[in-house]
This record gives C-alpha cells, sequence and structure tokens, in this order.
C-alpha cells in the first residue's frame, strides 16, 4: 500500500498544464461573478451600492492583488512555488467564504481585497514553471492555453452566477460554491512532488532591489509593461463593468446581458488566444529551428521572440482600438437603447475588439518573460502584475464608476475604449526598441529614428565583429590581408540577417 505524504503526487507535465489551467479557470470565474453581481448588489436593501462602491470592490482585490504578487515571487528563490501556491489557495477560499457571509460593503471589500492576496500566489508563479517545463517547440501554445483559460473563467462566472442567484435567492450563495472548490487545489499543490528545478537554492537568491534595478535596466521589459497597464484598464474595465454597462445602457435584461458577454468572451478566450499563439509560432519558427541547431545562442534567440512579440501585440492592439473605438462613440447613437440596432452594433463591435485583443496574450506574455534574463523571469511576471494592475485594472472600475455616475455611462464607455490609444503608444515604442536586440542605449539613441534599422543593425554587428576570430579560419595564403578579412565578415553577417 502506497505512503501518502507531502510530495508524493507525482504530476507529469501536461497534468500541471491541466492543474493550472483549471485553477486559472476558478480564479478568474470568481471575477466574473462580481461582476455579473454588480447589479443584484446595488438593488440589494442592505448593500445598496453606488456605481463609486461598486467601482471600489473591483479595485481593492486589485490593490491586494499587485501587493503581495512581488512578495510571493521574491519568496519562491527560497520557498518551493508548491507550498507558496497551496498558501495562496488557501488564504483564497477563506477569502471567497467571508464574501459570501459578508452583508456590509466594507466587509465584501475587505474580503475581496483578500482574494487578490490568495491569488496572486498562483498568477504570478504558473506562467513561469509552464515555460520551463513545457518542451520546445510548445512553450508559445502552452501560454497561450493557459492564459486562454483566464477569459474562460470570466464569462463562466458571467452566466453561472444569475441562475444560482436566483435559485438559491440570494447572490452570495455562488460565493460558498467556490470555497469548496478550492479545496481539491489547495491539497494537490501540498502533496504534489517538490521538483527542485523550479526554485532557485539559497545561496543564488538575488536581492529584490538588485532584481529590480535589473529590470529597471530593460527598456523593452518597461515599455511591454507600461502598454499591458494601459491594456488592461480597457480589458479590465469591460470585464468589471460589461454586464451592468449592457444592462444600464443599453436596457437589456440581466440574462440576456450576462450570456452575451459570456458568449463573446468564451470564443475570444479559446480560439483568439490559440490562433494567436499559433500566428506568433509561425513568425518566430526560423529562429527557432536556429537555436535548436545551436546556429544562435538562446539570449540572441530571445531578442527574436521579444521582437515579433511586440510587433504582433502592438497590429492586433491597433485593431483593437480603432474598432472599440467606433462601437463606443458610435453606436450609441444609432437609436434608443429600447431598440435592437445599438445594442448589436455594440456588441458587434466588443465581440471584434476583444477577439483582436486576445490574440496578443499568449505573445505578449512571453515576449515580457524573453526580453529579461532567465532567473529574472519569476520576479519579472510580479513587476508585469503589479503594473499591469497599478495602472491598468485598479484605478479603472472606480474611475470608470465615478465617470458613468458623474457625466455618464456613455462617457464612462467611451474613456474605457479610448485608454488603448496609450497601450499602442508604448508597444510602439517598445517595438522599436526590440529591433536594436539588446544595443547599447547610446546606439540606440543614435539610430532610434533611422528610416534603414537593417542598414544601422548591420553596421553596428560590422563595428562589433571578432577579426582575430575570423582571420584564424581564413586560409593560410589569405590571414594577413585585410580586405580578405572584412569581405568574409560582410559575408557572414550578410546571411545571418537574412
Amino acid at each position: 500500500m502506497g505512503k501518502c505524504s507531502l510530495g508524493c503526487l507525482h504530476l507529469s507535465p501536461v497534468m500541471l498544464l491541466v492543474y493550472f489551467c483549471v485553477l486559472n479557470i476558478l480564479m478568474y470565474l470568481d471575477r466574473g461573478v462580481l461582476s455579473s453581481l454588480l447589479p443584484a448588489l446595488q438593488d440589494d436593501t442592505r448593500m445598496h451600492l453606488s456605481d463609486f462602491q461598486s467601482g471600489i470592490l473591483g479595485s481593492v482585490f486589485m490593490f491586494g492583488f499587485m501587493i503581495a504578487s512581488p512578495i510571493f515571487a521574491y519568496s519562491s528563490q527560497s520557498v518551493h512555488p508548491f507550498n507558496l501556491i497551496a498558501i495562496g489557495i488557501a488564504i483564497w477560499g477563506g477569502a471567497v467564504l467571508f464574501a459570501a457571509v459578508s452583508r456590509r460593503f466594507w466587509t465584501l471589500a475587505a474580503a475581496r481585497m483578500l482574494s487578490g492576496i490568495g491569488e496572486a500566489s498562483f498568477v504570478c508563479l504558473a506562467s513561469p514553471i509552464l515555460l520551463s517545463i513545457a518542451p520546445s517547440s510548445k512553450k508559445n501554445l502552452w501560454i497561450s492555453i493557459f492564459y486562454s483559460a483566464l477569459t474562460i473563467g470570466y464569462a463562466l462566472g458571467y452566466v453561472i452566477a444569475p441562475p444560482v442567484k436566483n435559485s438559491f435567492n440570494g447572490w452570495y450563495v455562488v460565493f460558498y460554491f467556490e470555497a469548496v472548490a478550492s479545496i481539491p487545489f489547495v491539497l494537490i499543490a501540498l502533496f504534489a512532488y517538490k521538483d527542485p528545478k523550479l526554485i532557485f537554492k539559497k545561496e543564488n537568491k538575488v536581492p529584490i532591489v538588485v532584481q529590480f534595478k535589473a529590470l529597471k535596466r530593460k527598456p523593452v521589459f518597461v515599455l511591454l509593461v507600461l502598454g499591458y497597464g494601459a491594456y488592461s484598464f480597457t480589458v479590465g474595465g469591460i470585464a468589471h463593468w460589461g454586464p451592468t454597462m449592457l444592462q444600464k445602457q443599453f436596457s437589456k435584461g440581466e440574462t440576456t446581458a450576462t450570456f452575451s458577454l459570456g458568449a463573446i468572451t468564451i470564443i475570444s478566450g479559446l480560439f483568439a488566444t490559440v490562433l494567436g499563439s499559433v500566428l506568433y509560432e509561425k513568425m518566430i519558427k526560423p529562429y527557432r529551428l536556429q537555436f535548436e541547431n545551436r546556429e544562435i545562442e538562446s539570449r540572441k534567440f530571445d531578442y527574436f521572440r521579444t521582437e515579433k512579440a511586440a510587433k504582433f501585440a502592438l497590429l492586433v492592439t491597433s485593431i483593437a482600438c480603432v474598432i472599440g473605438c467606433i462601437g463606443a462613440i458610435i453606436a450609441p447613437t444609432l437609436g434608443e437603447p429600447v431598440y435592437e440596432i445599438p445594442f448589436v452594433a455594440f456588441l458587434f463591435c466588443v465581440a471584434l475588439a476583444e477577439f483582436s485583443l486576445f490574440l496578443g496574450v499568449g505573445p505578449l506574455n512571453v515576449g515580457i518573460m524573453a526580453s529579461v534574463d532567465e532567473e529574472l523571469r519569476p520576479q519579472a511576471v510580479a513587476v508585469n502584475i503589479f503594473f499591469m494592475h497599478l495602472f491598468g485594472d485598479f484605478p479603472s472600475p472606480f474611475l470608470i464608476g465615478a465617470v458613468n455616475g458623474g457625466i455618464g455611462r456613455y462617457w464612462g464607455t467611451v474613456l474605457t475604449m479610448s485608454w488603448l490609444i496609450f497601450t499602442v503608444t508604448f508597444w510602439s515604442l517598445a517595438f522599436n526598441f526590440s529591433r536594436f536586440h539588446g544595443a547599447p542605449w547610446e546606439y540606440i539613441r543614435k539610430n532610434f529614428c533611422s528610416r534603414d534599422i537593417i542598414k544601422a543593425d548591420r553596421e553596428q554587428r560590422l563595428l562589433t565583429a571578432d577579426k582575430d576570430s575570423i582571420r584564424e579560419d581564413l586560409p593560410y595564403f589569405q590571414e594577413q590581408n585585410e580586405k580578405s578579412v572584412n569581405k568574409s565578415i560582410e559575408k557572414s553577417i550578410d546571411e545571418e540577417m537574412k
């Protein structure tokens, strides 16, 4: 009879992917549940939340989330990630139970902040683990599948909350179910085998201040993170206010609003995220083959991955920005809210914008991790999470709520969609920086506005080429011929740049 003890459960990489995806669905289902319940909380005789208070619930969750993320990431250098995930899920389970018994705004707000703290342990550690255990040719796909699970969870939360609320005659009942559902995930994390490869040894532990300074010196990483913050402002605004927006601005019923938005989010999450991964893999396949054949080093491969990710994310987000602004500005003016035309037009634009936004989720997260050194990736994910929420879905719920209550829901919707302009700006800069493949800042500044970046890159390679090494590889009669050395260097660089 086998002995059951901590670490006795061996999970294959595929099983870990499934575990992380299902847990991701549960975590984001909780977010969708709260968003779907906002109209009920506003109409509840004891809660009776205003638009501003409804926004605060989303913001305090993100506050707990972004404060805890760097702490969990730093702890992962000395404590195994699965132990941290078990602690975090236990906190999350207790927090949703606290939400279930809350009957006042401030107790519910405290419960939501604790939920954010618990969720942070999982979200900031899961993607680096997946990137390290996934097969080389499937890393992009696995990351995309993992991030597609969050959109599925959000959508399921939209769909599940109303019938559960109506069946049990209480908005809080669904949180009891969430608390029970968290128990198996805590047990799996506790009993899972603690692979030592997933944790740094204590002697290699890097001080957190040193990590932050190293990340700050990565301009592509900084710009991608700032763009992700603006991206999260829009995505978080839609996620938090979407059901309320459709019900109050377009006069739709609870079922119509939640099922419409849920269907759009599920389709976008399933198909767009995976499709984006496939397209991105085609973009970087030549460089991956060169890396596998040892024609280029790991750092060079990471440069290419970051460059192509920034380019892809910029393209799809620019499309989403245009479509989203058209839907927010024009669709509501096509008729009275009671008519179907404004609602259908707005929903169509939201569907296209969301689909385009989710195309870039997988490639973007791969690009962020590839833009820094491997030992900094857990902290890079945590820093990304912190600033993504600090500038994104931490302020967006209450800012949009304040605009909704102050000057009208139309302008709140316009603010939500037009915020993507900042994303496009930051990612445009990130793409242009990424083309220089880690060149010194002085060189980037000199050639940033160059129309012929290929020519500038070629000149940089010629200046830094190892002539002595090239001279040793030439036949004896050509060794002393400087012209032959330069010609050989040019030929080698031109072949590499193809």
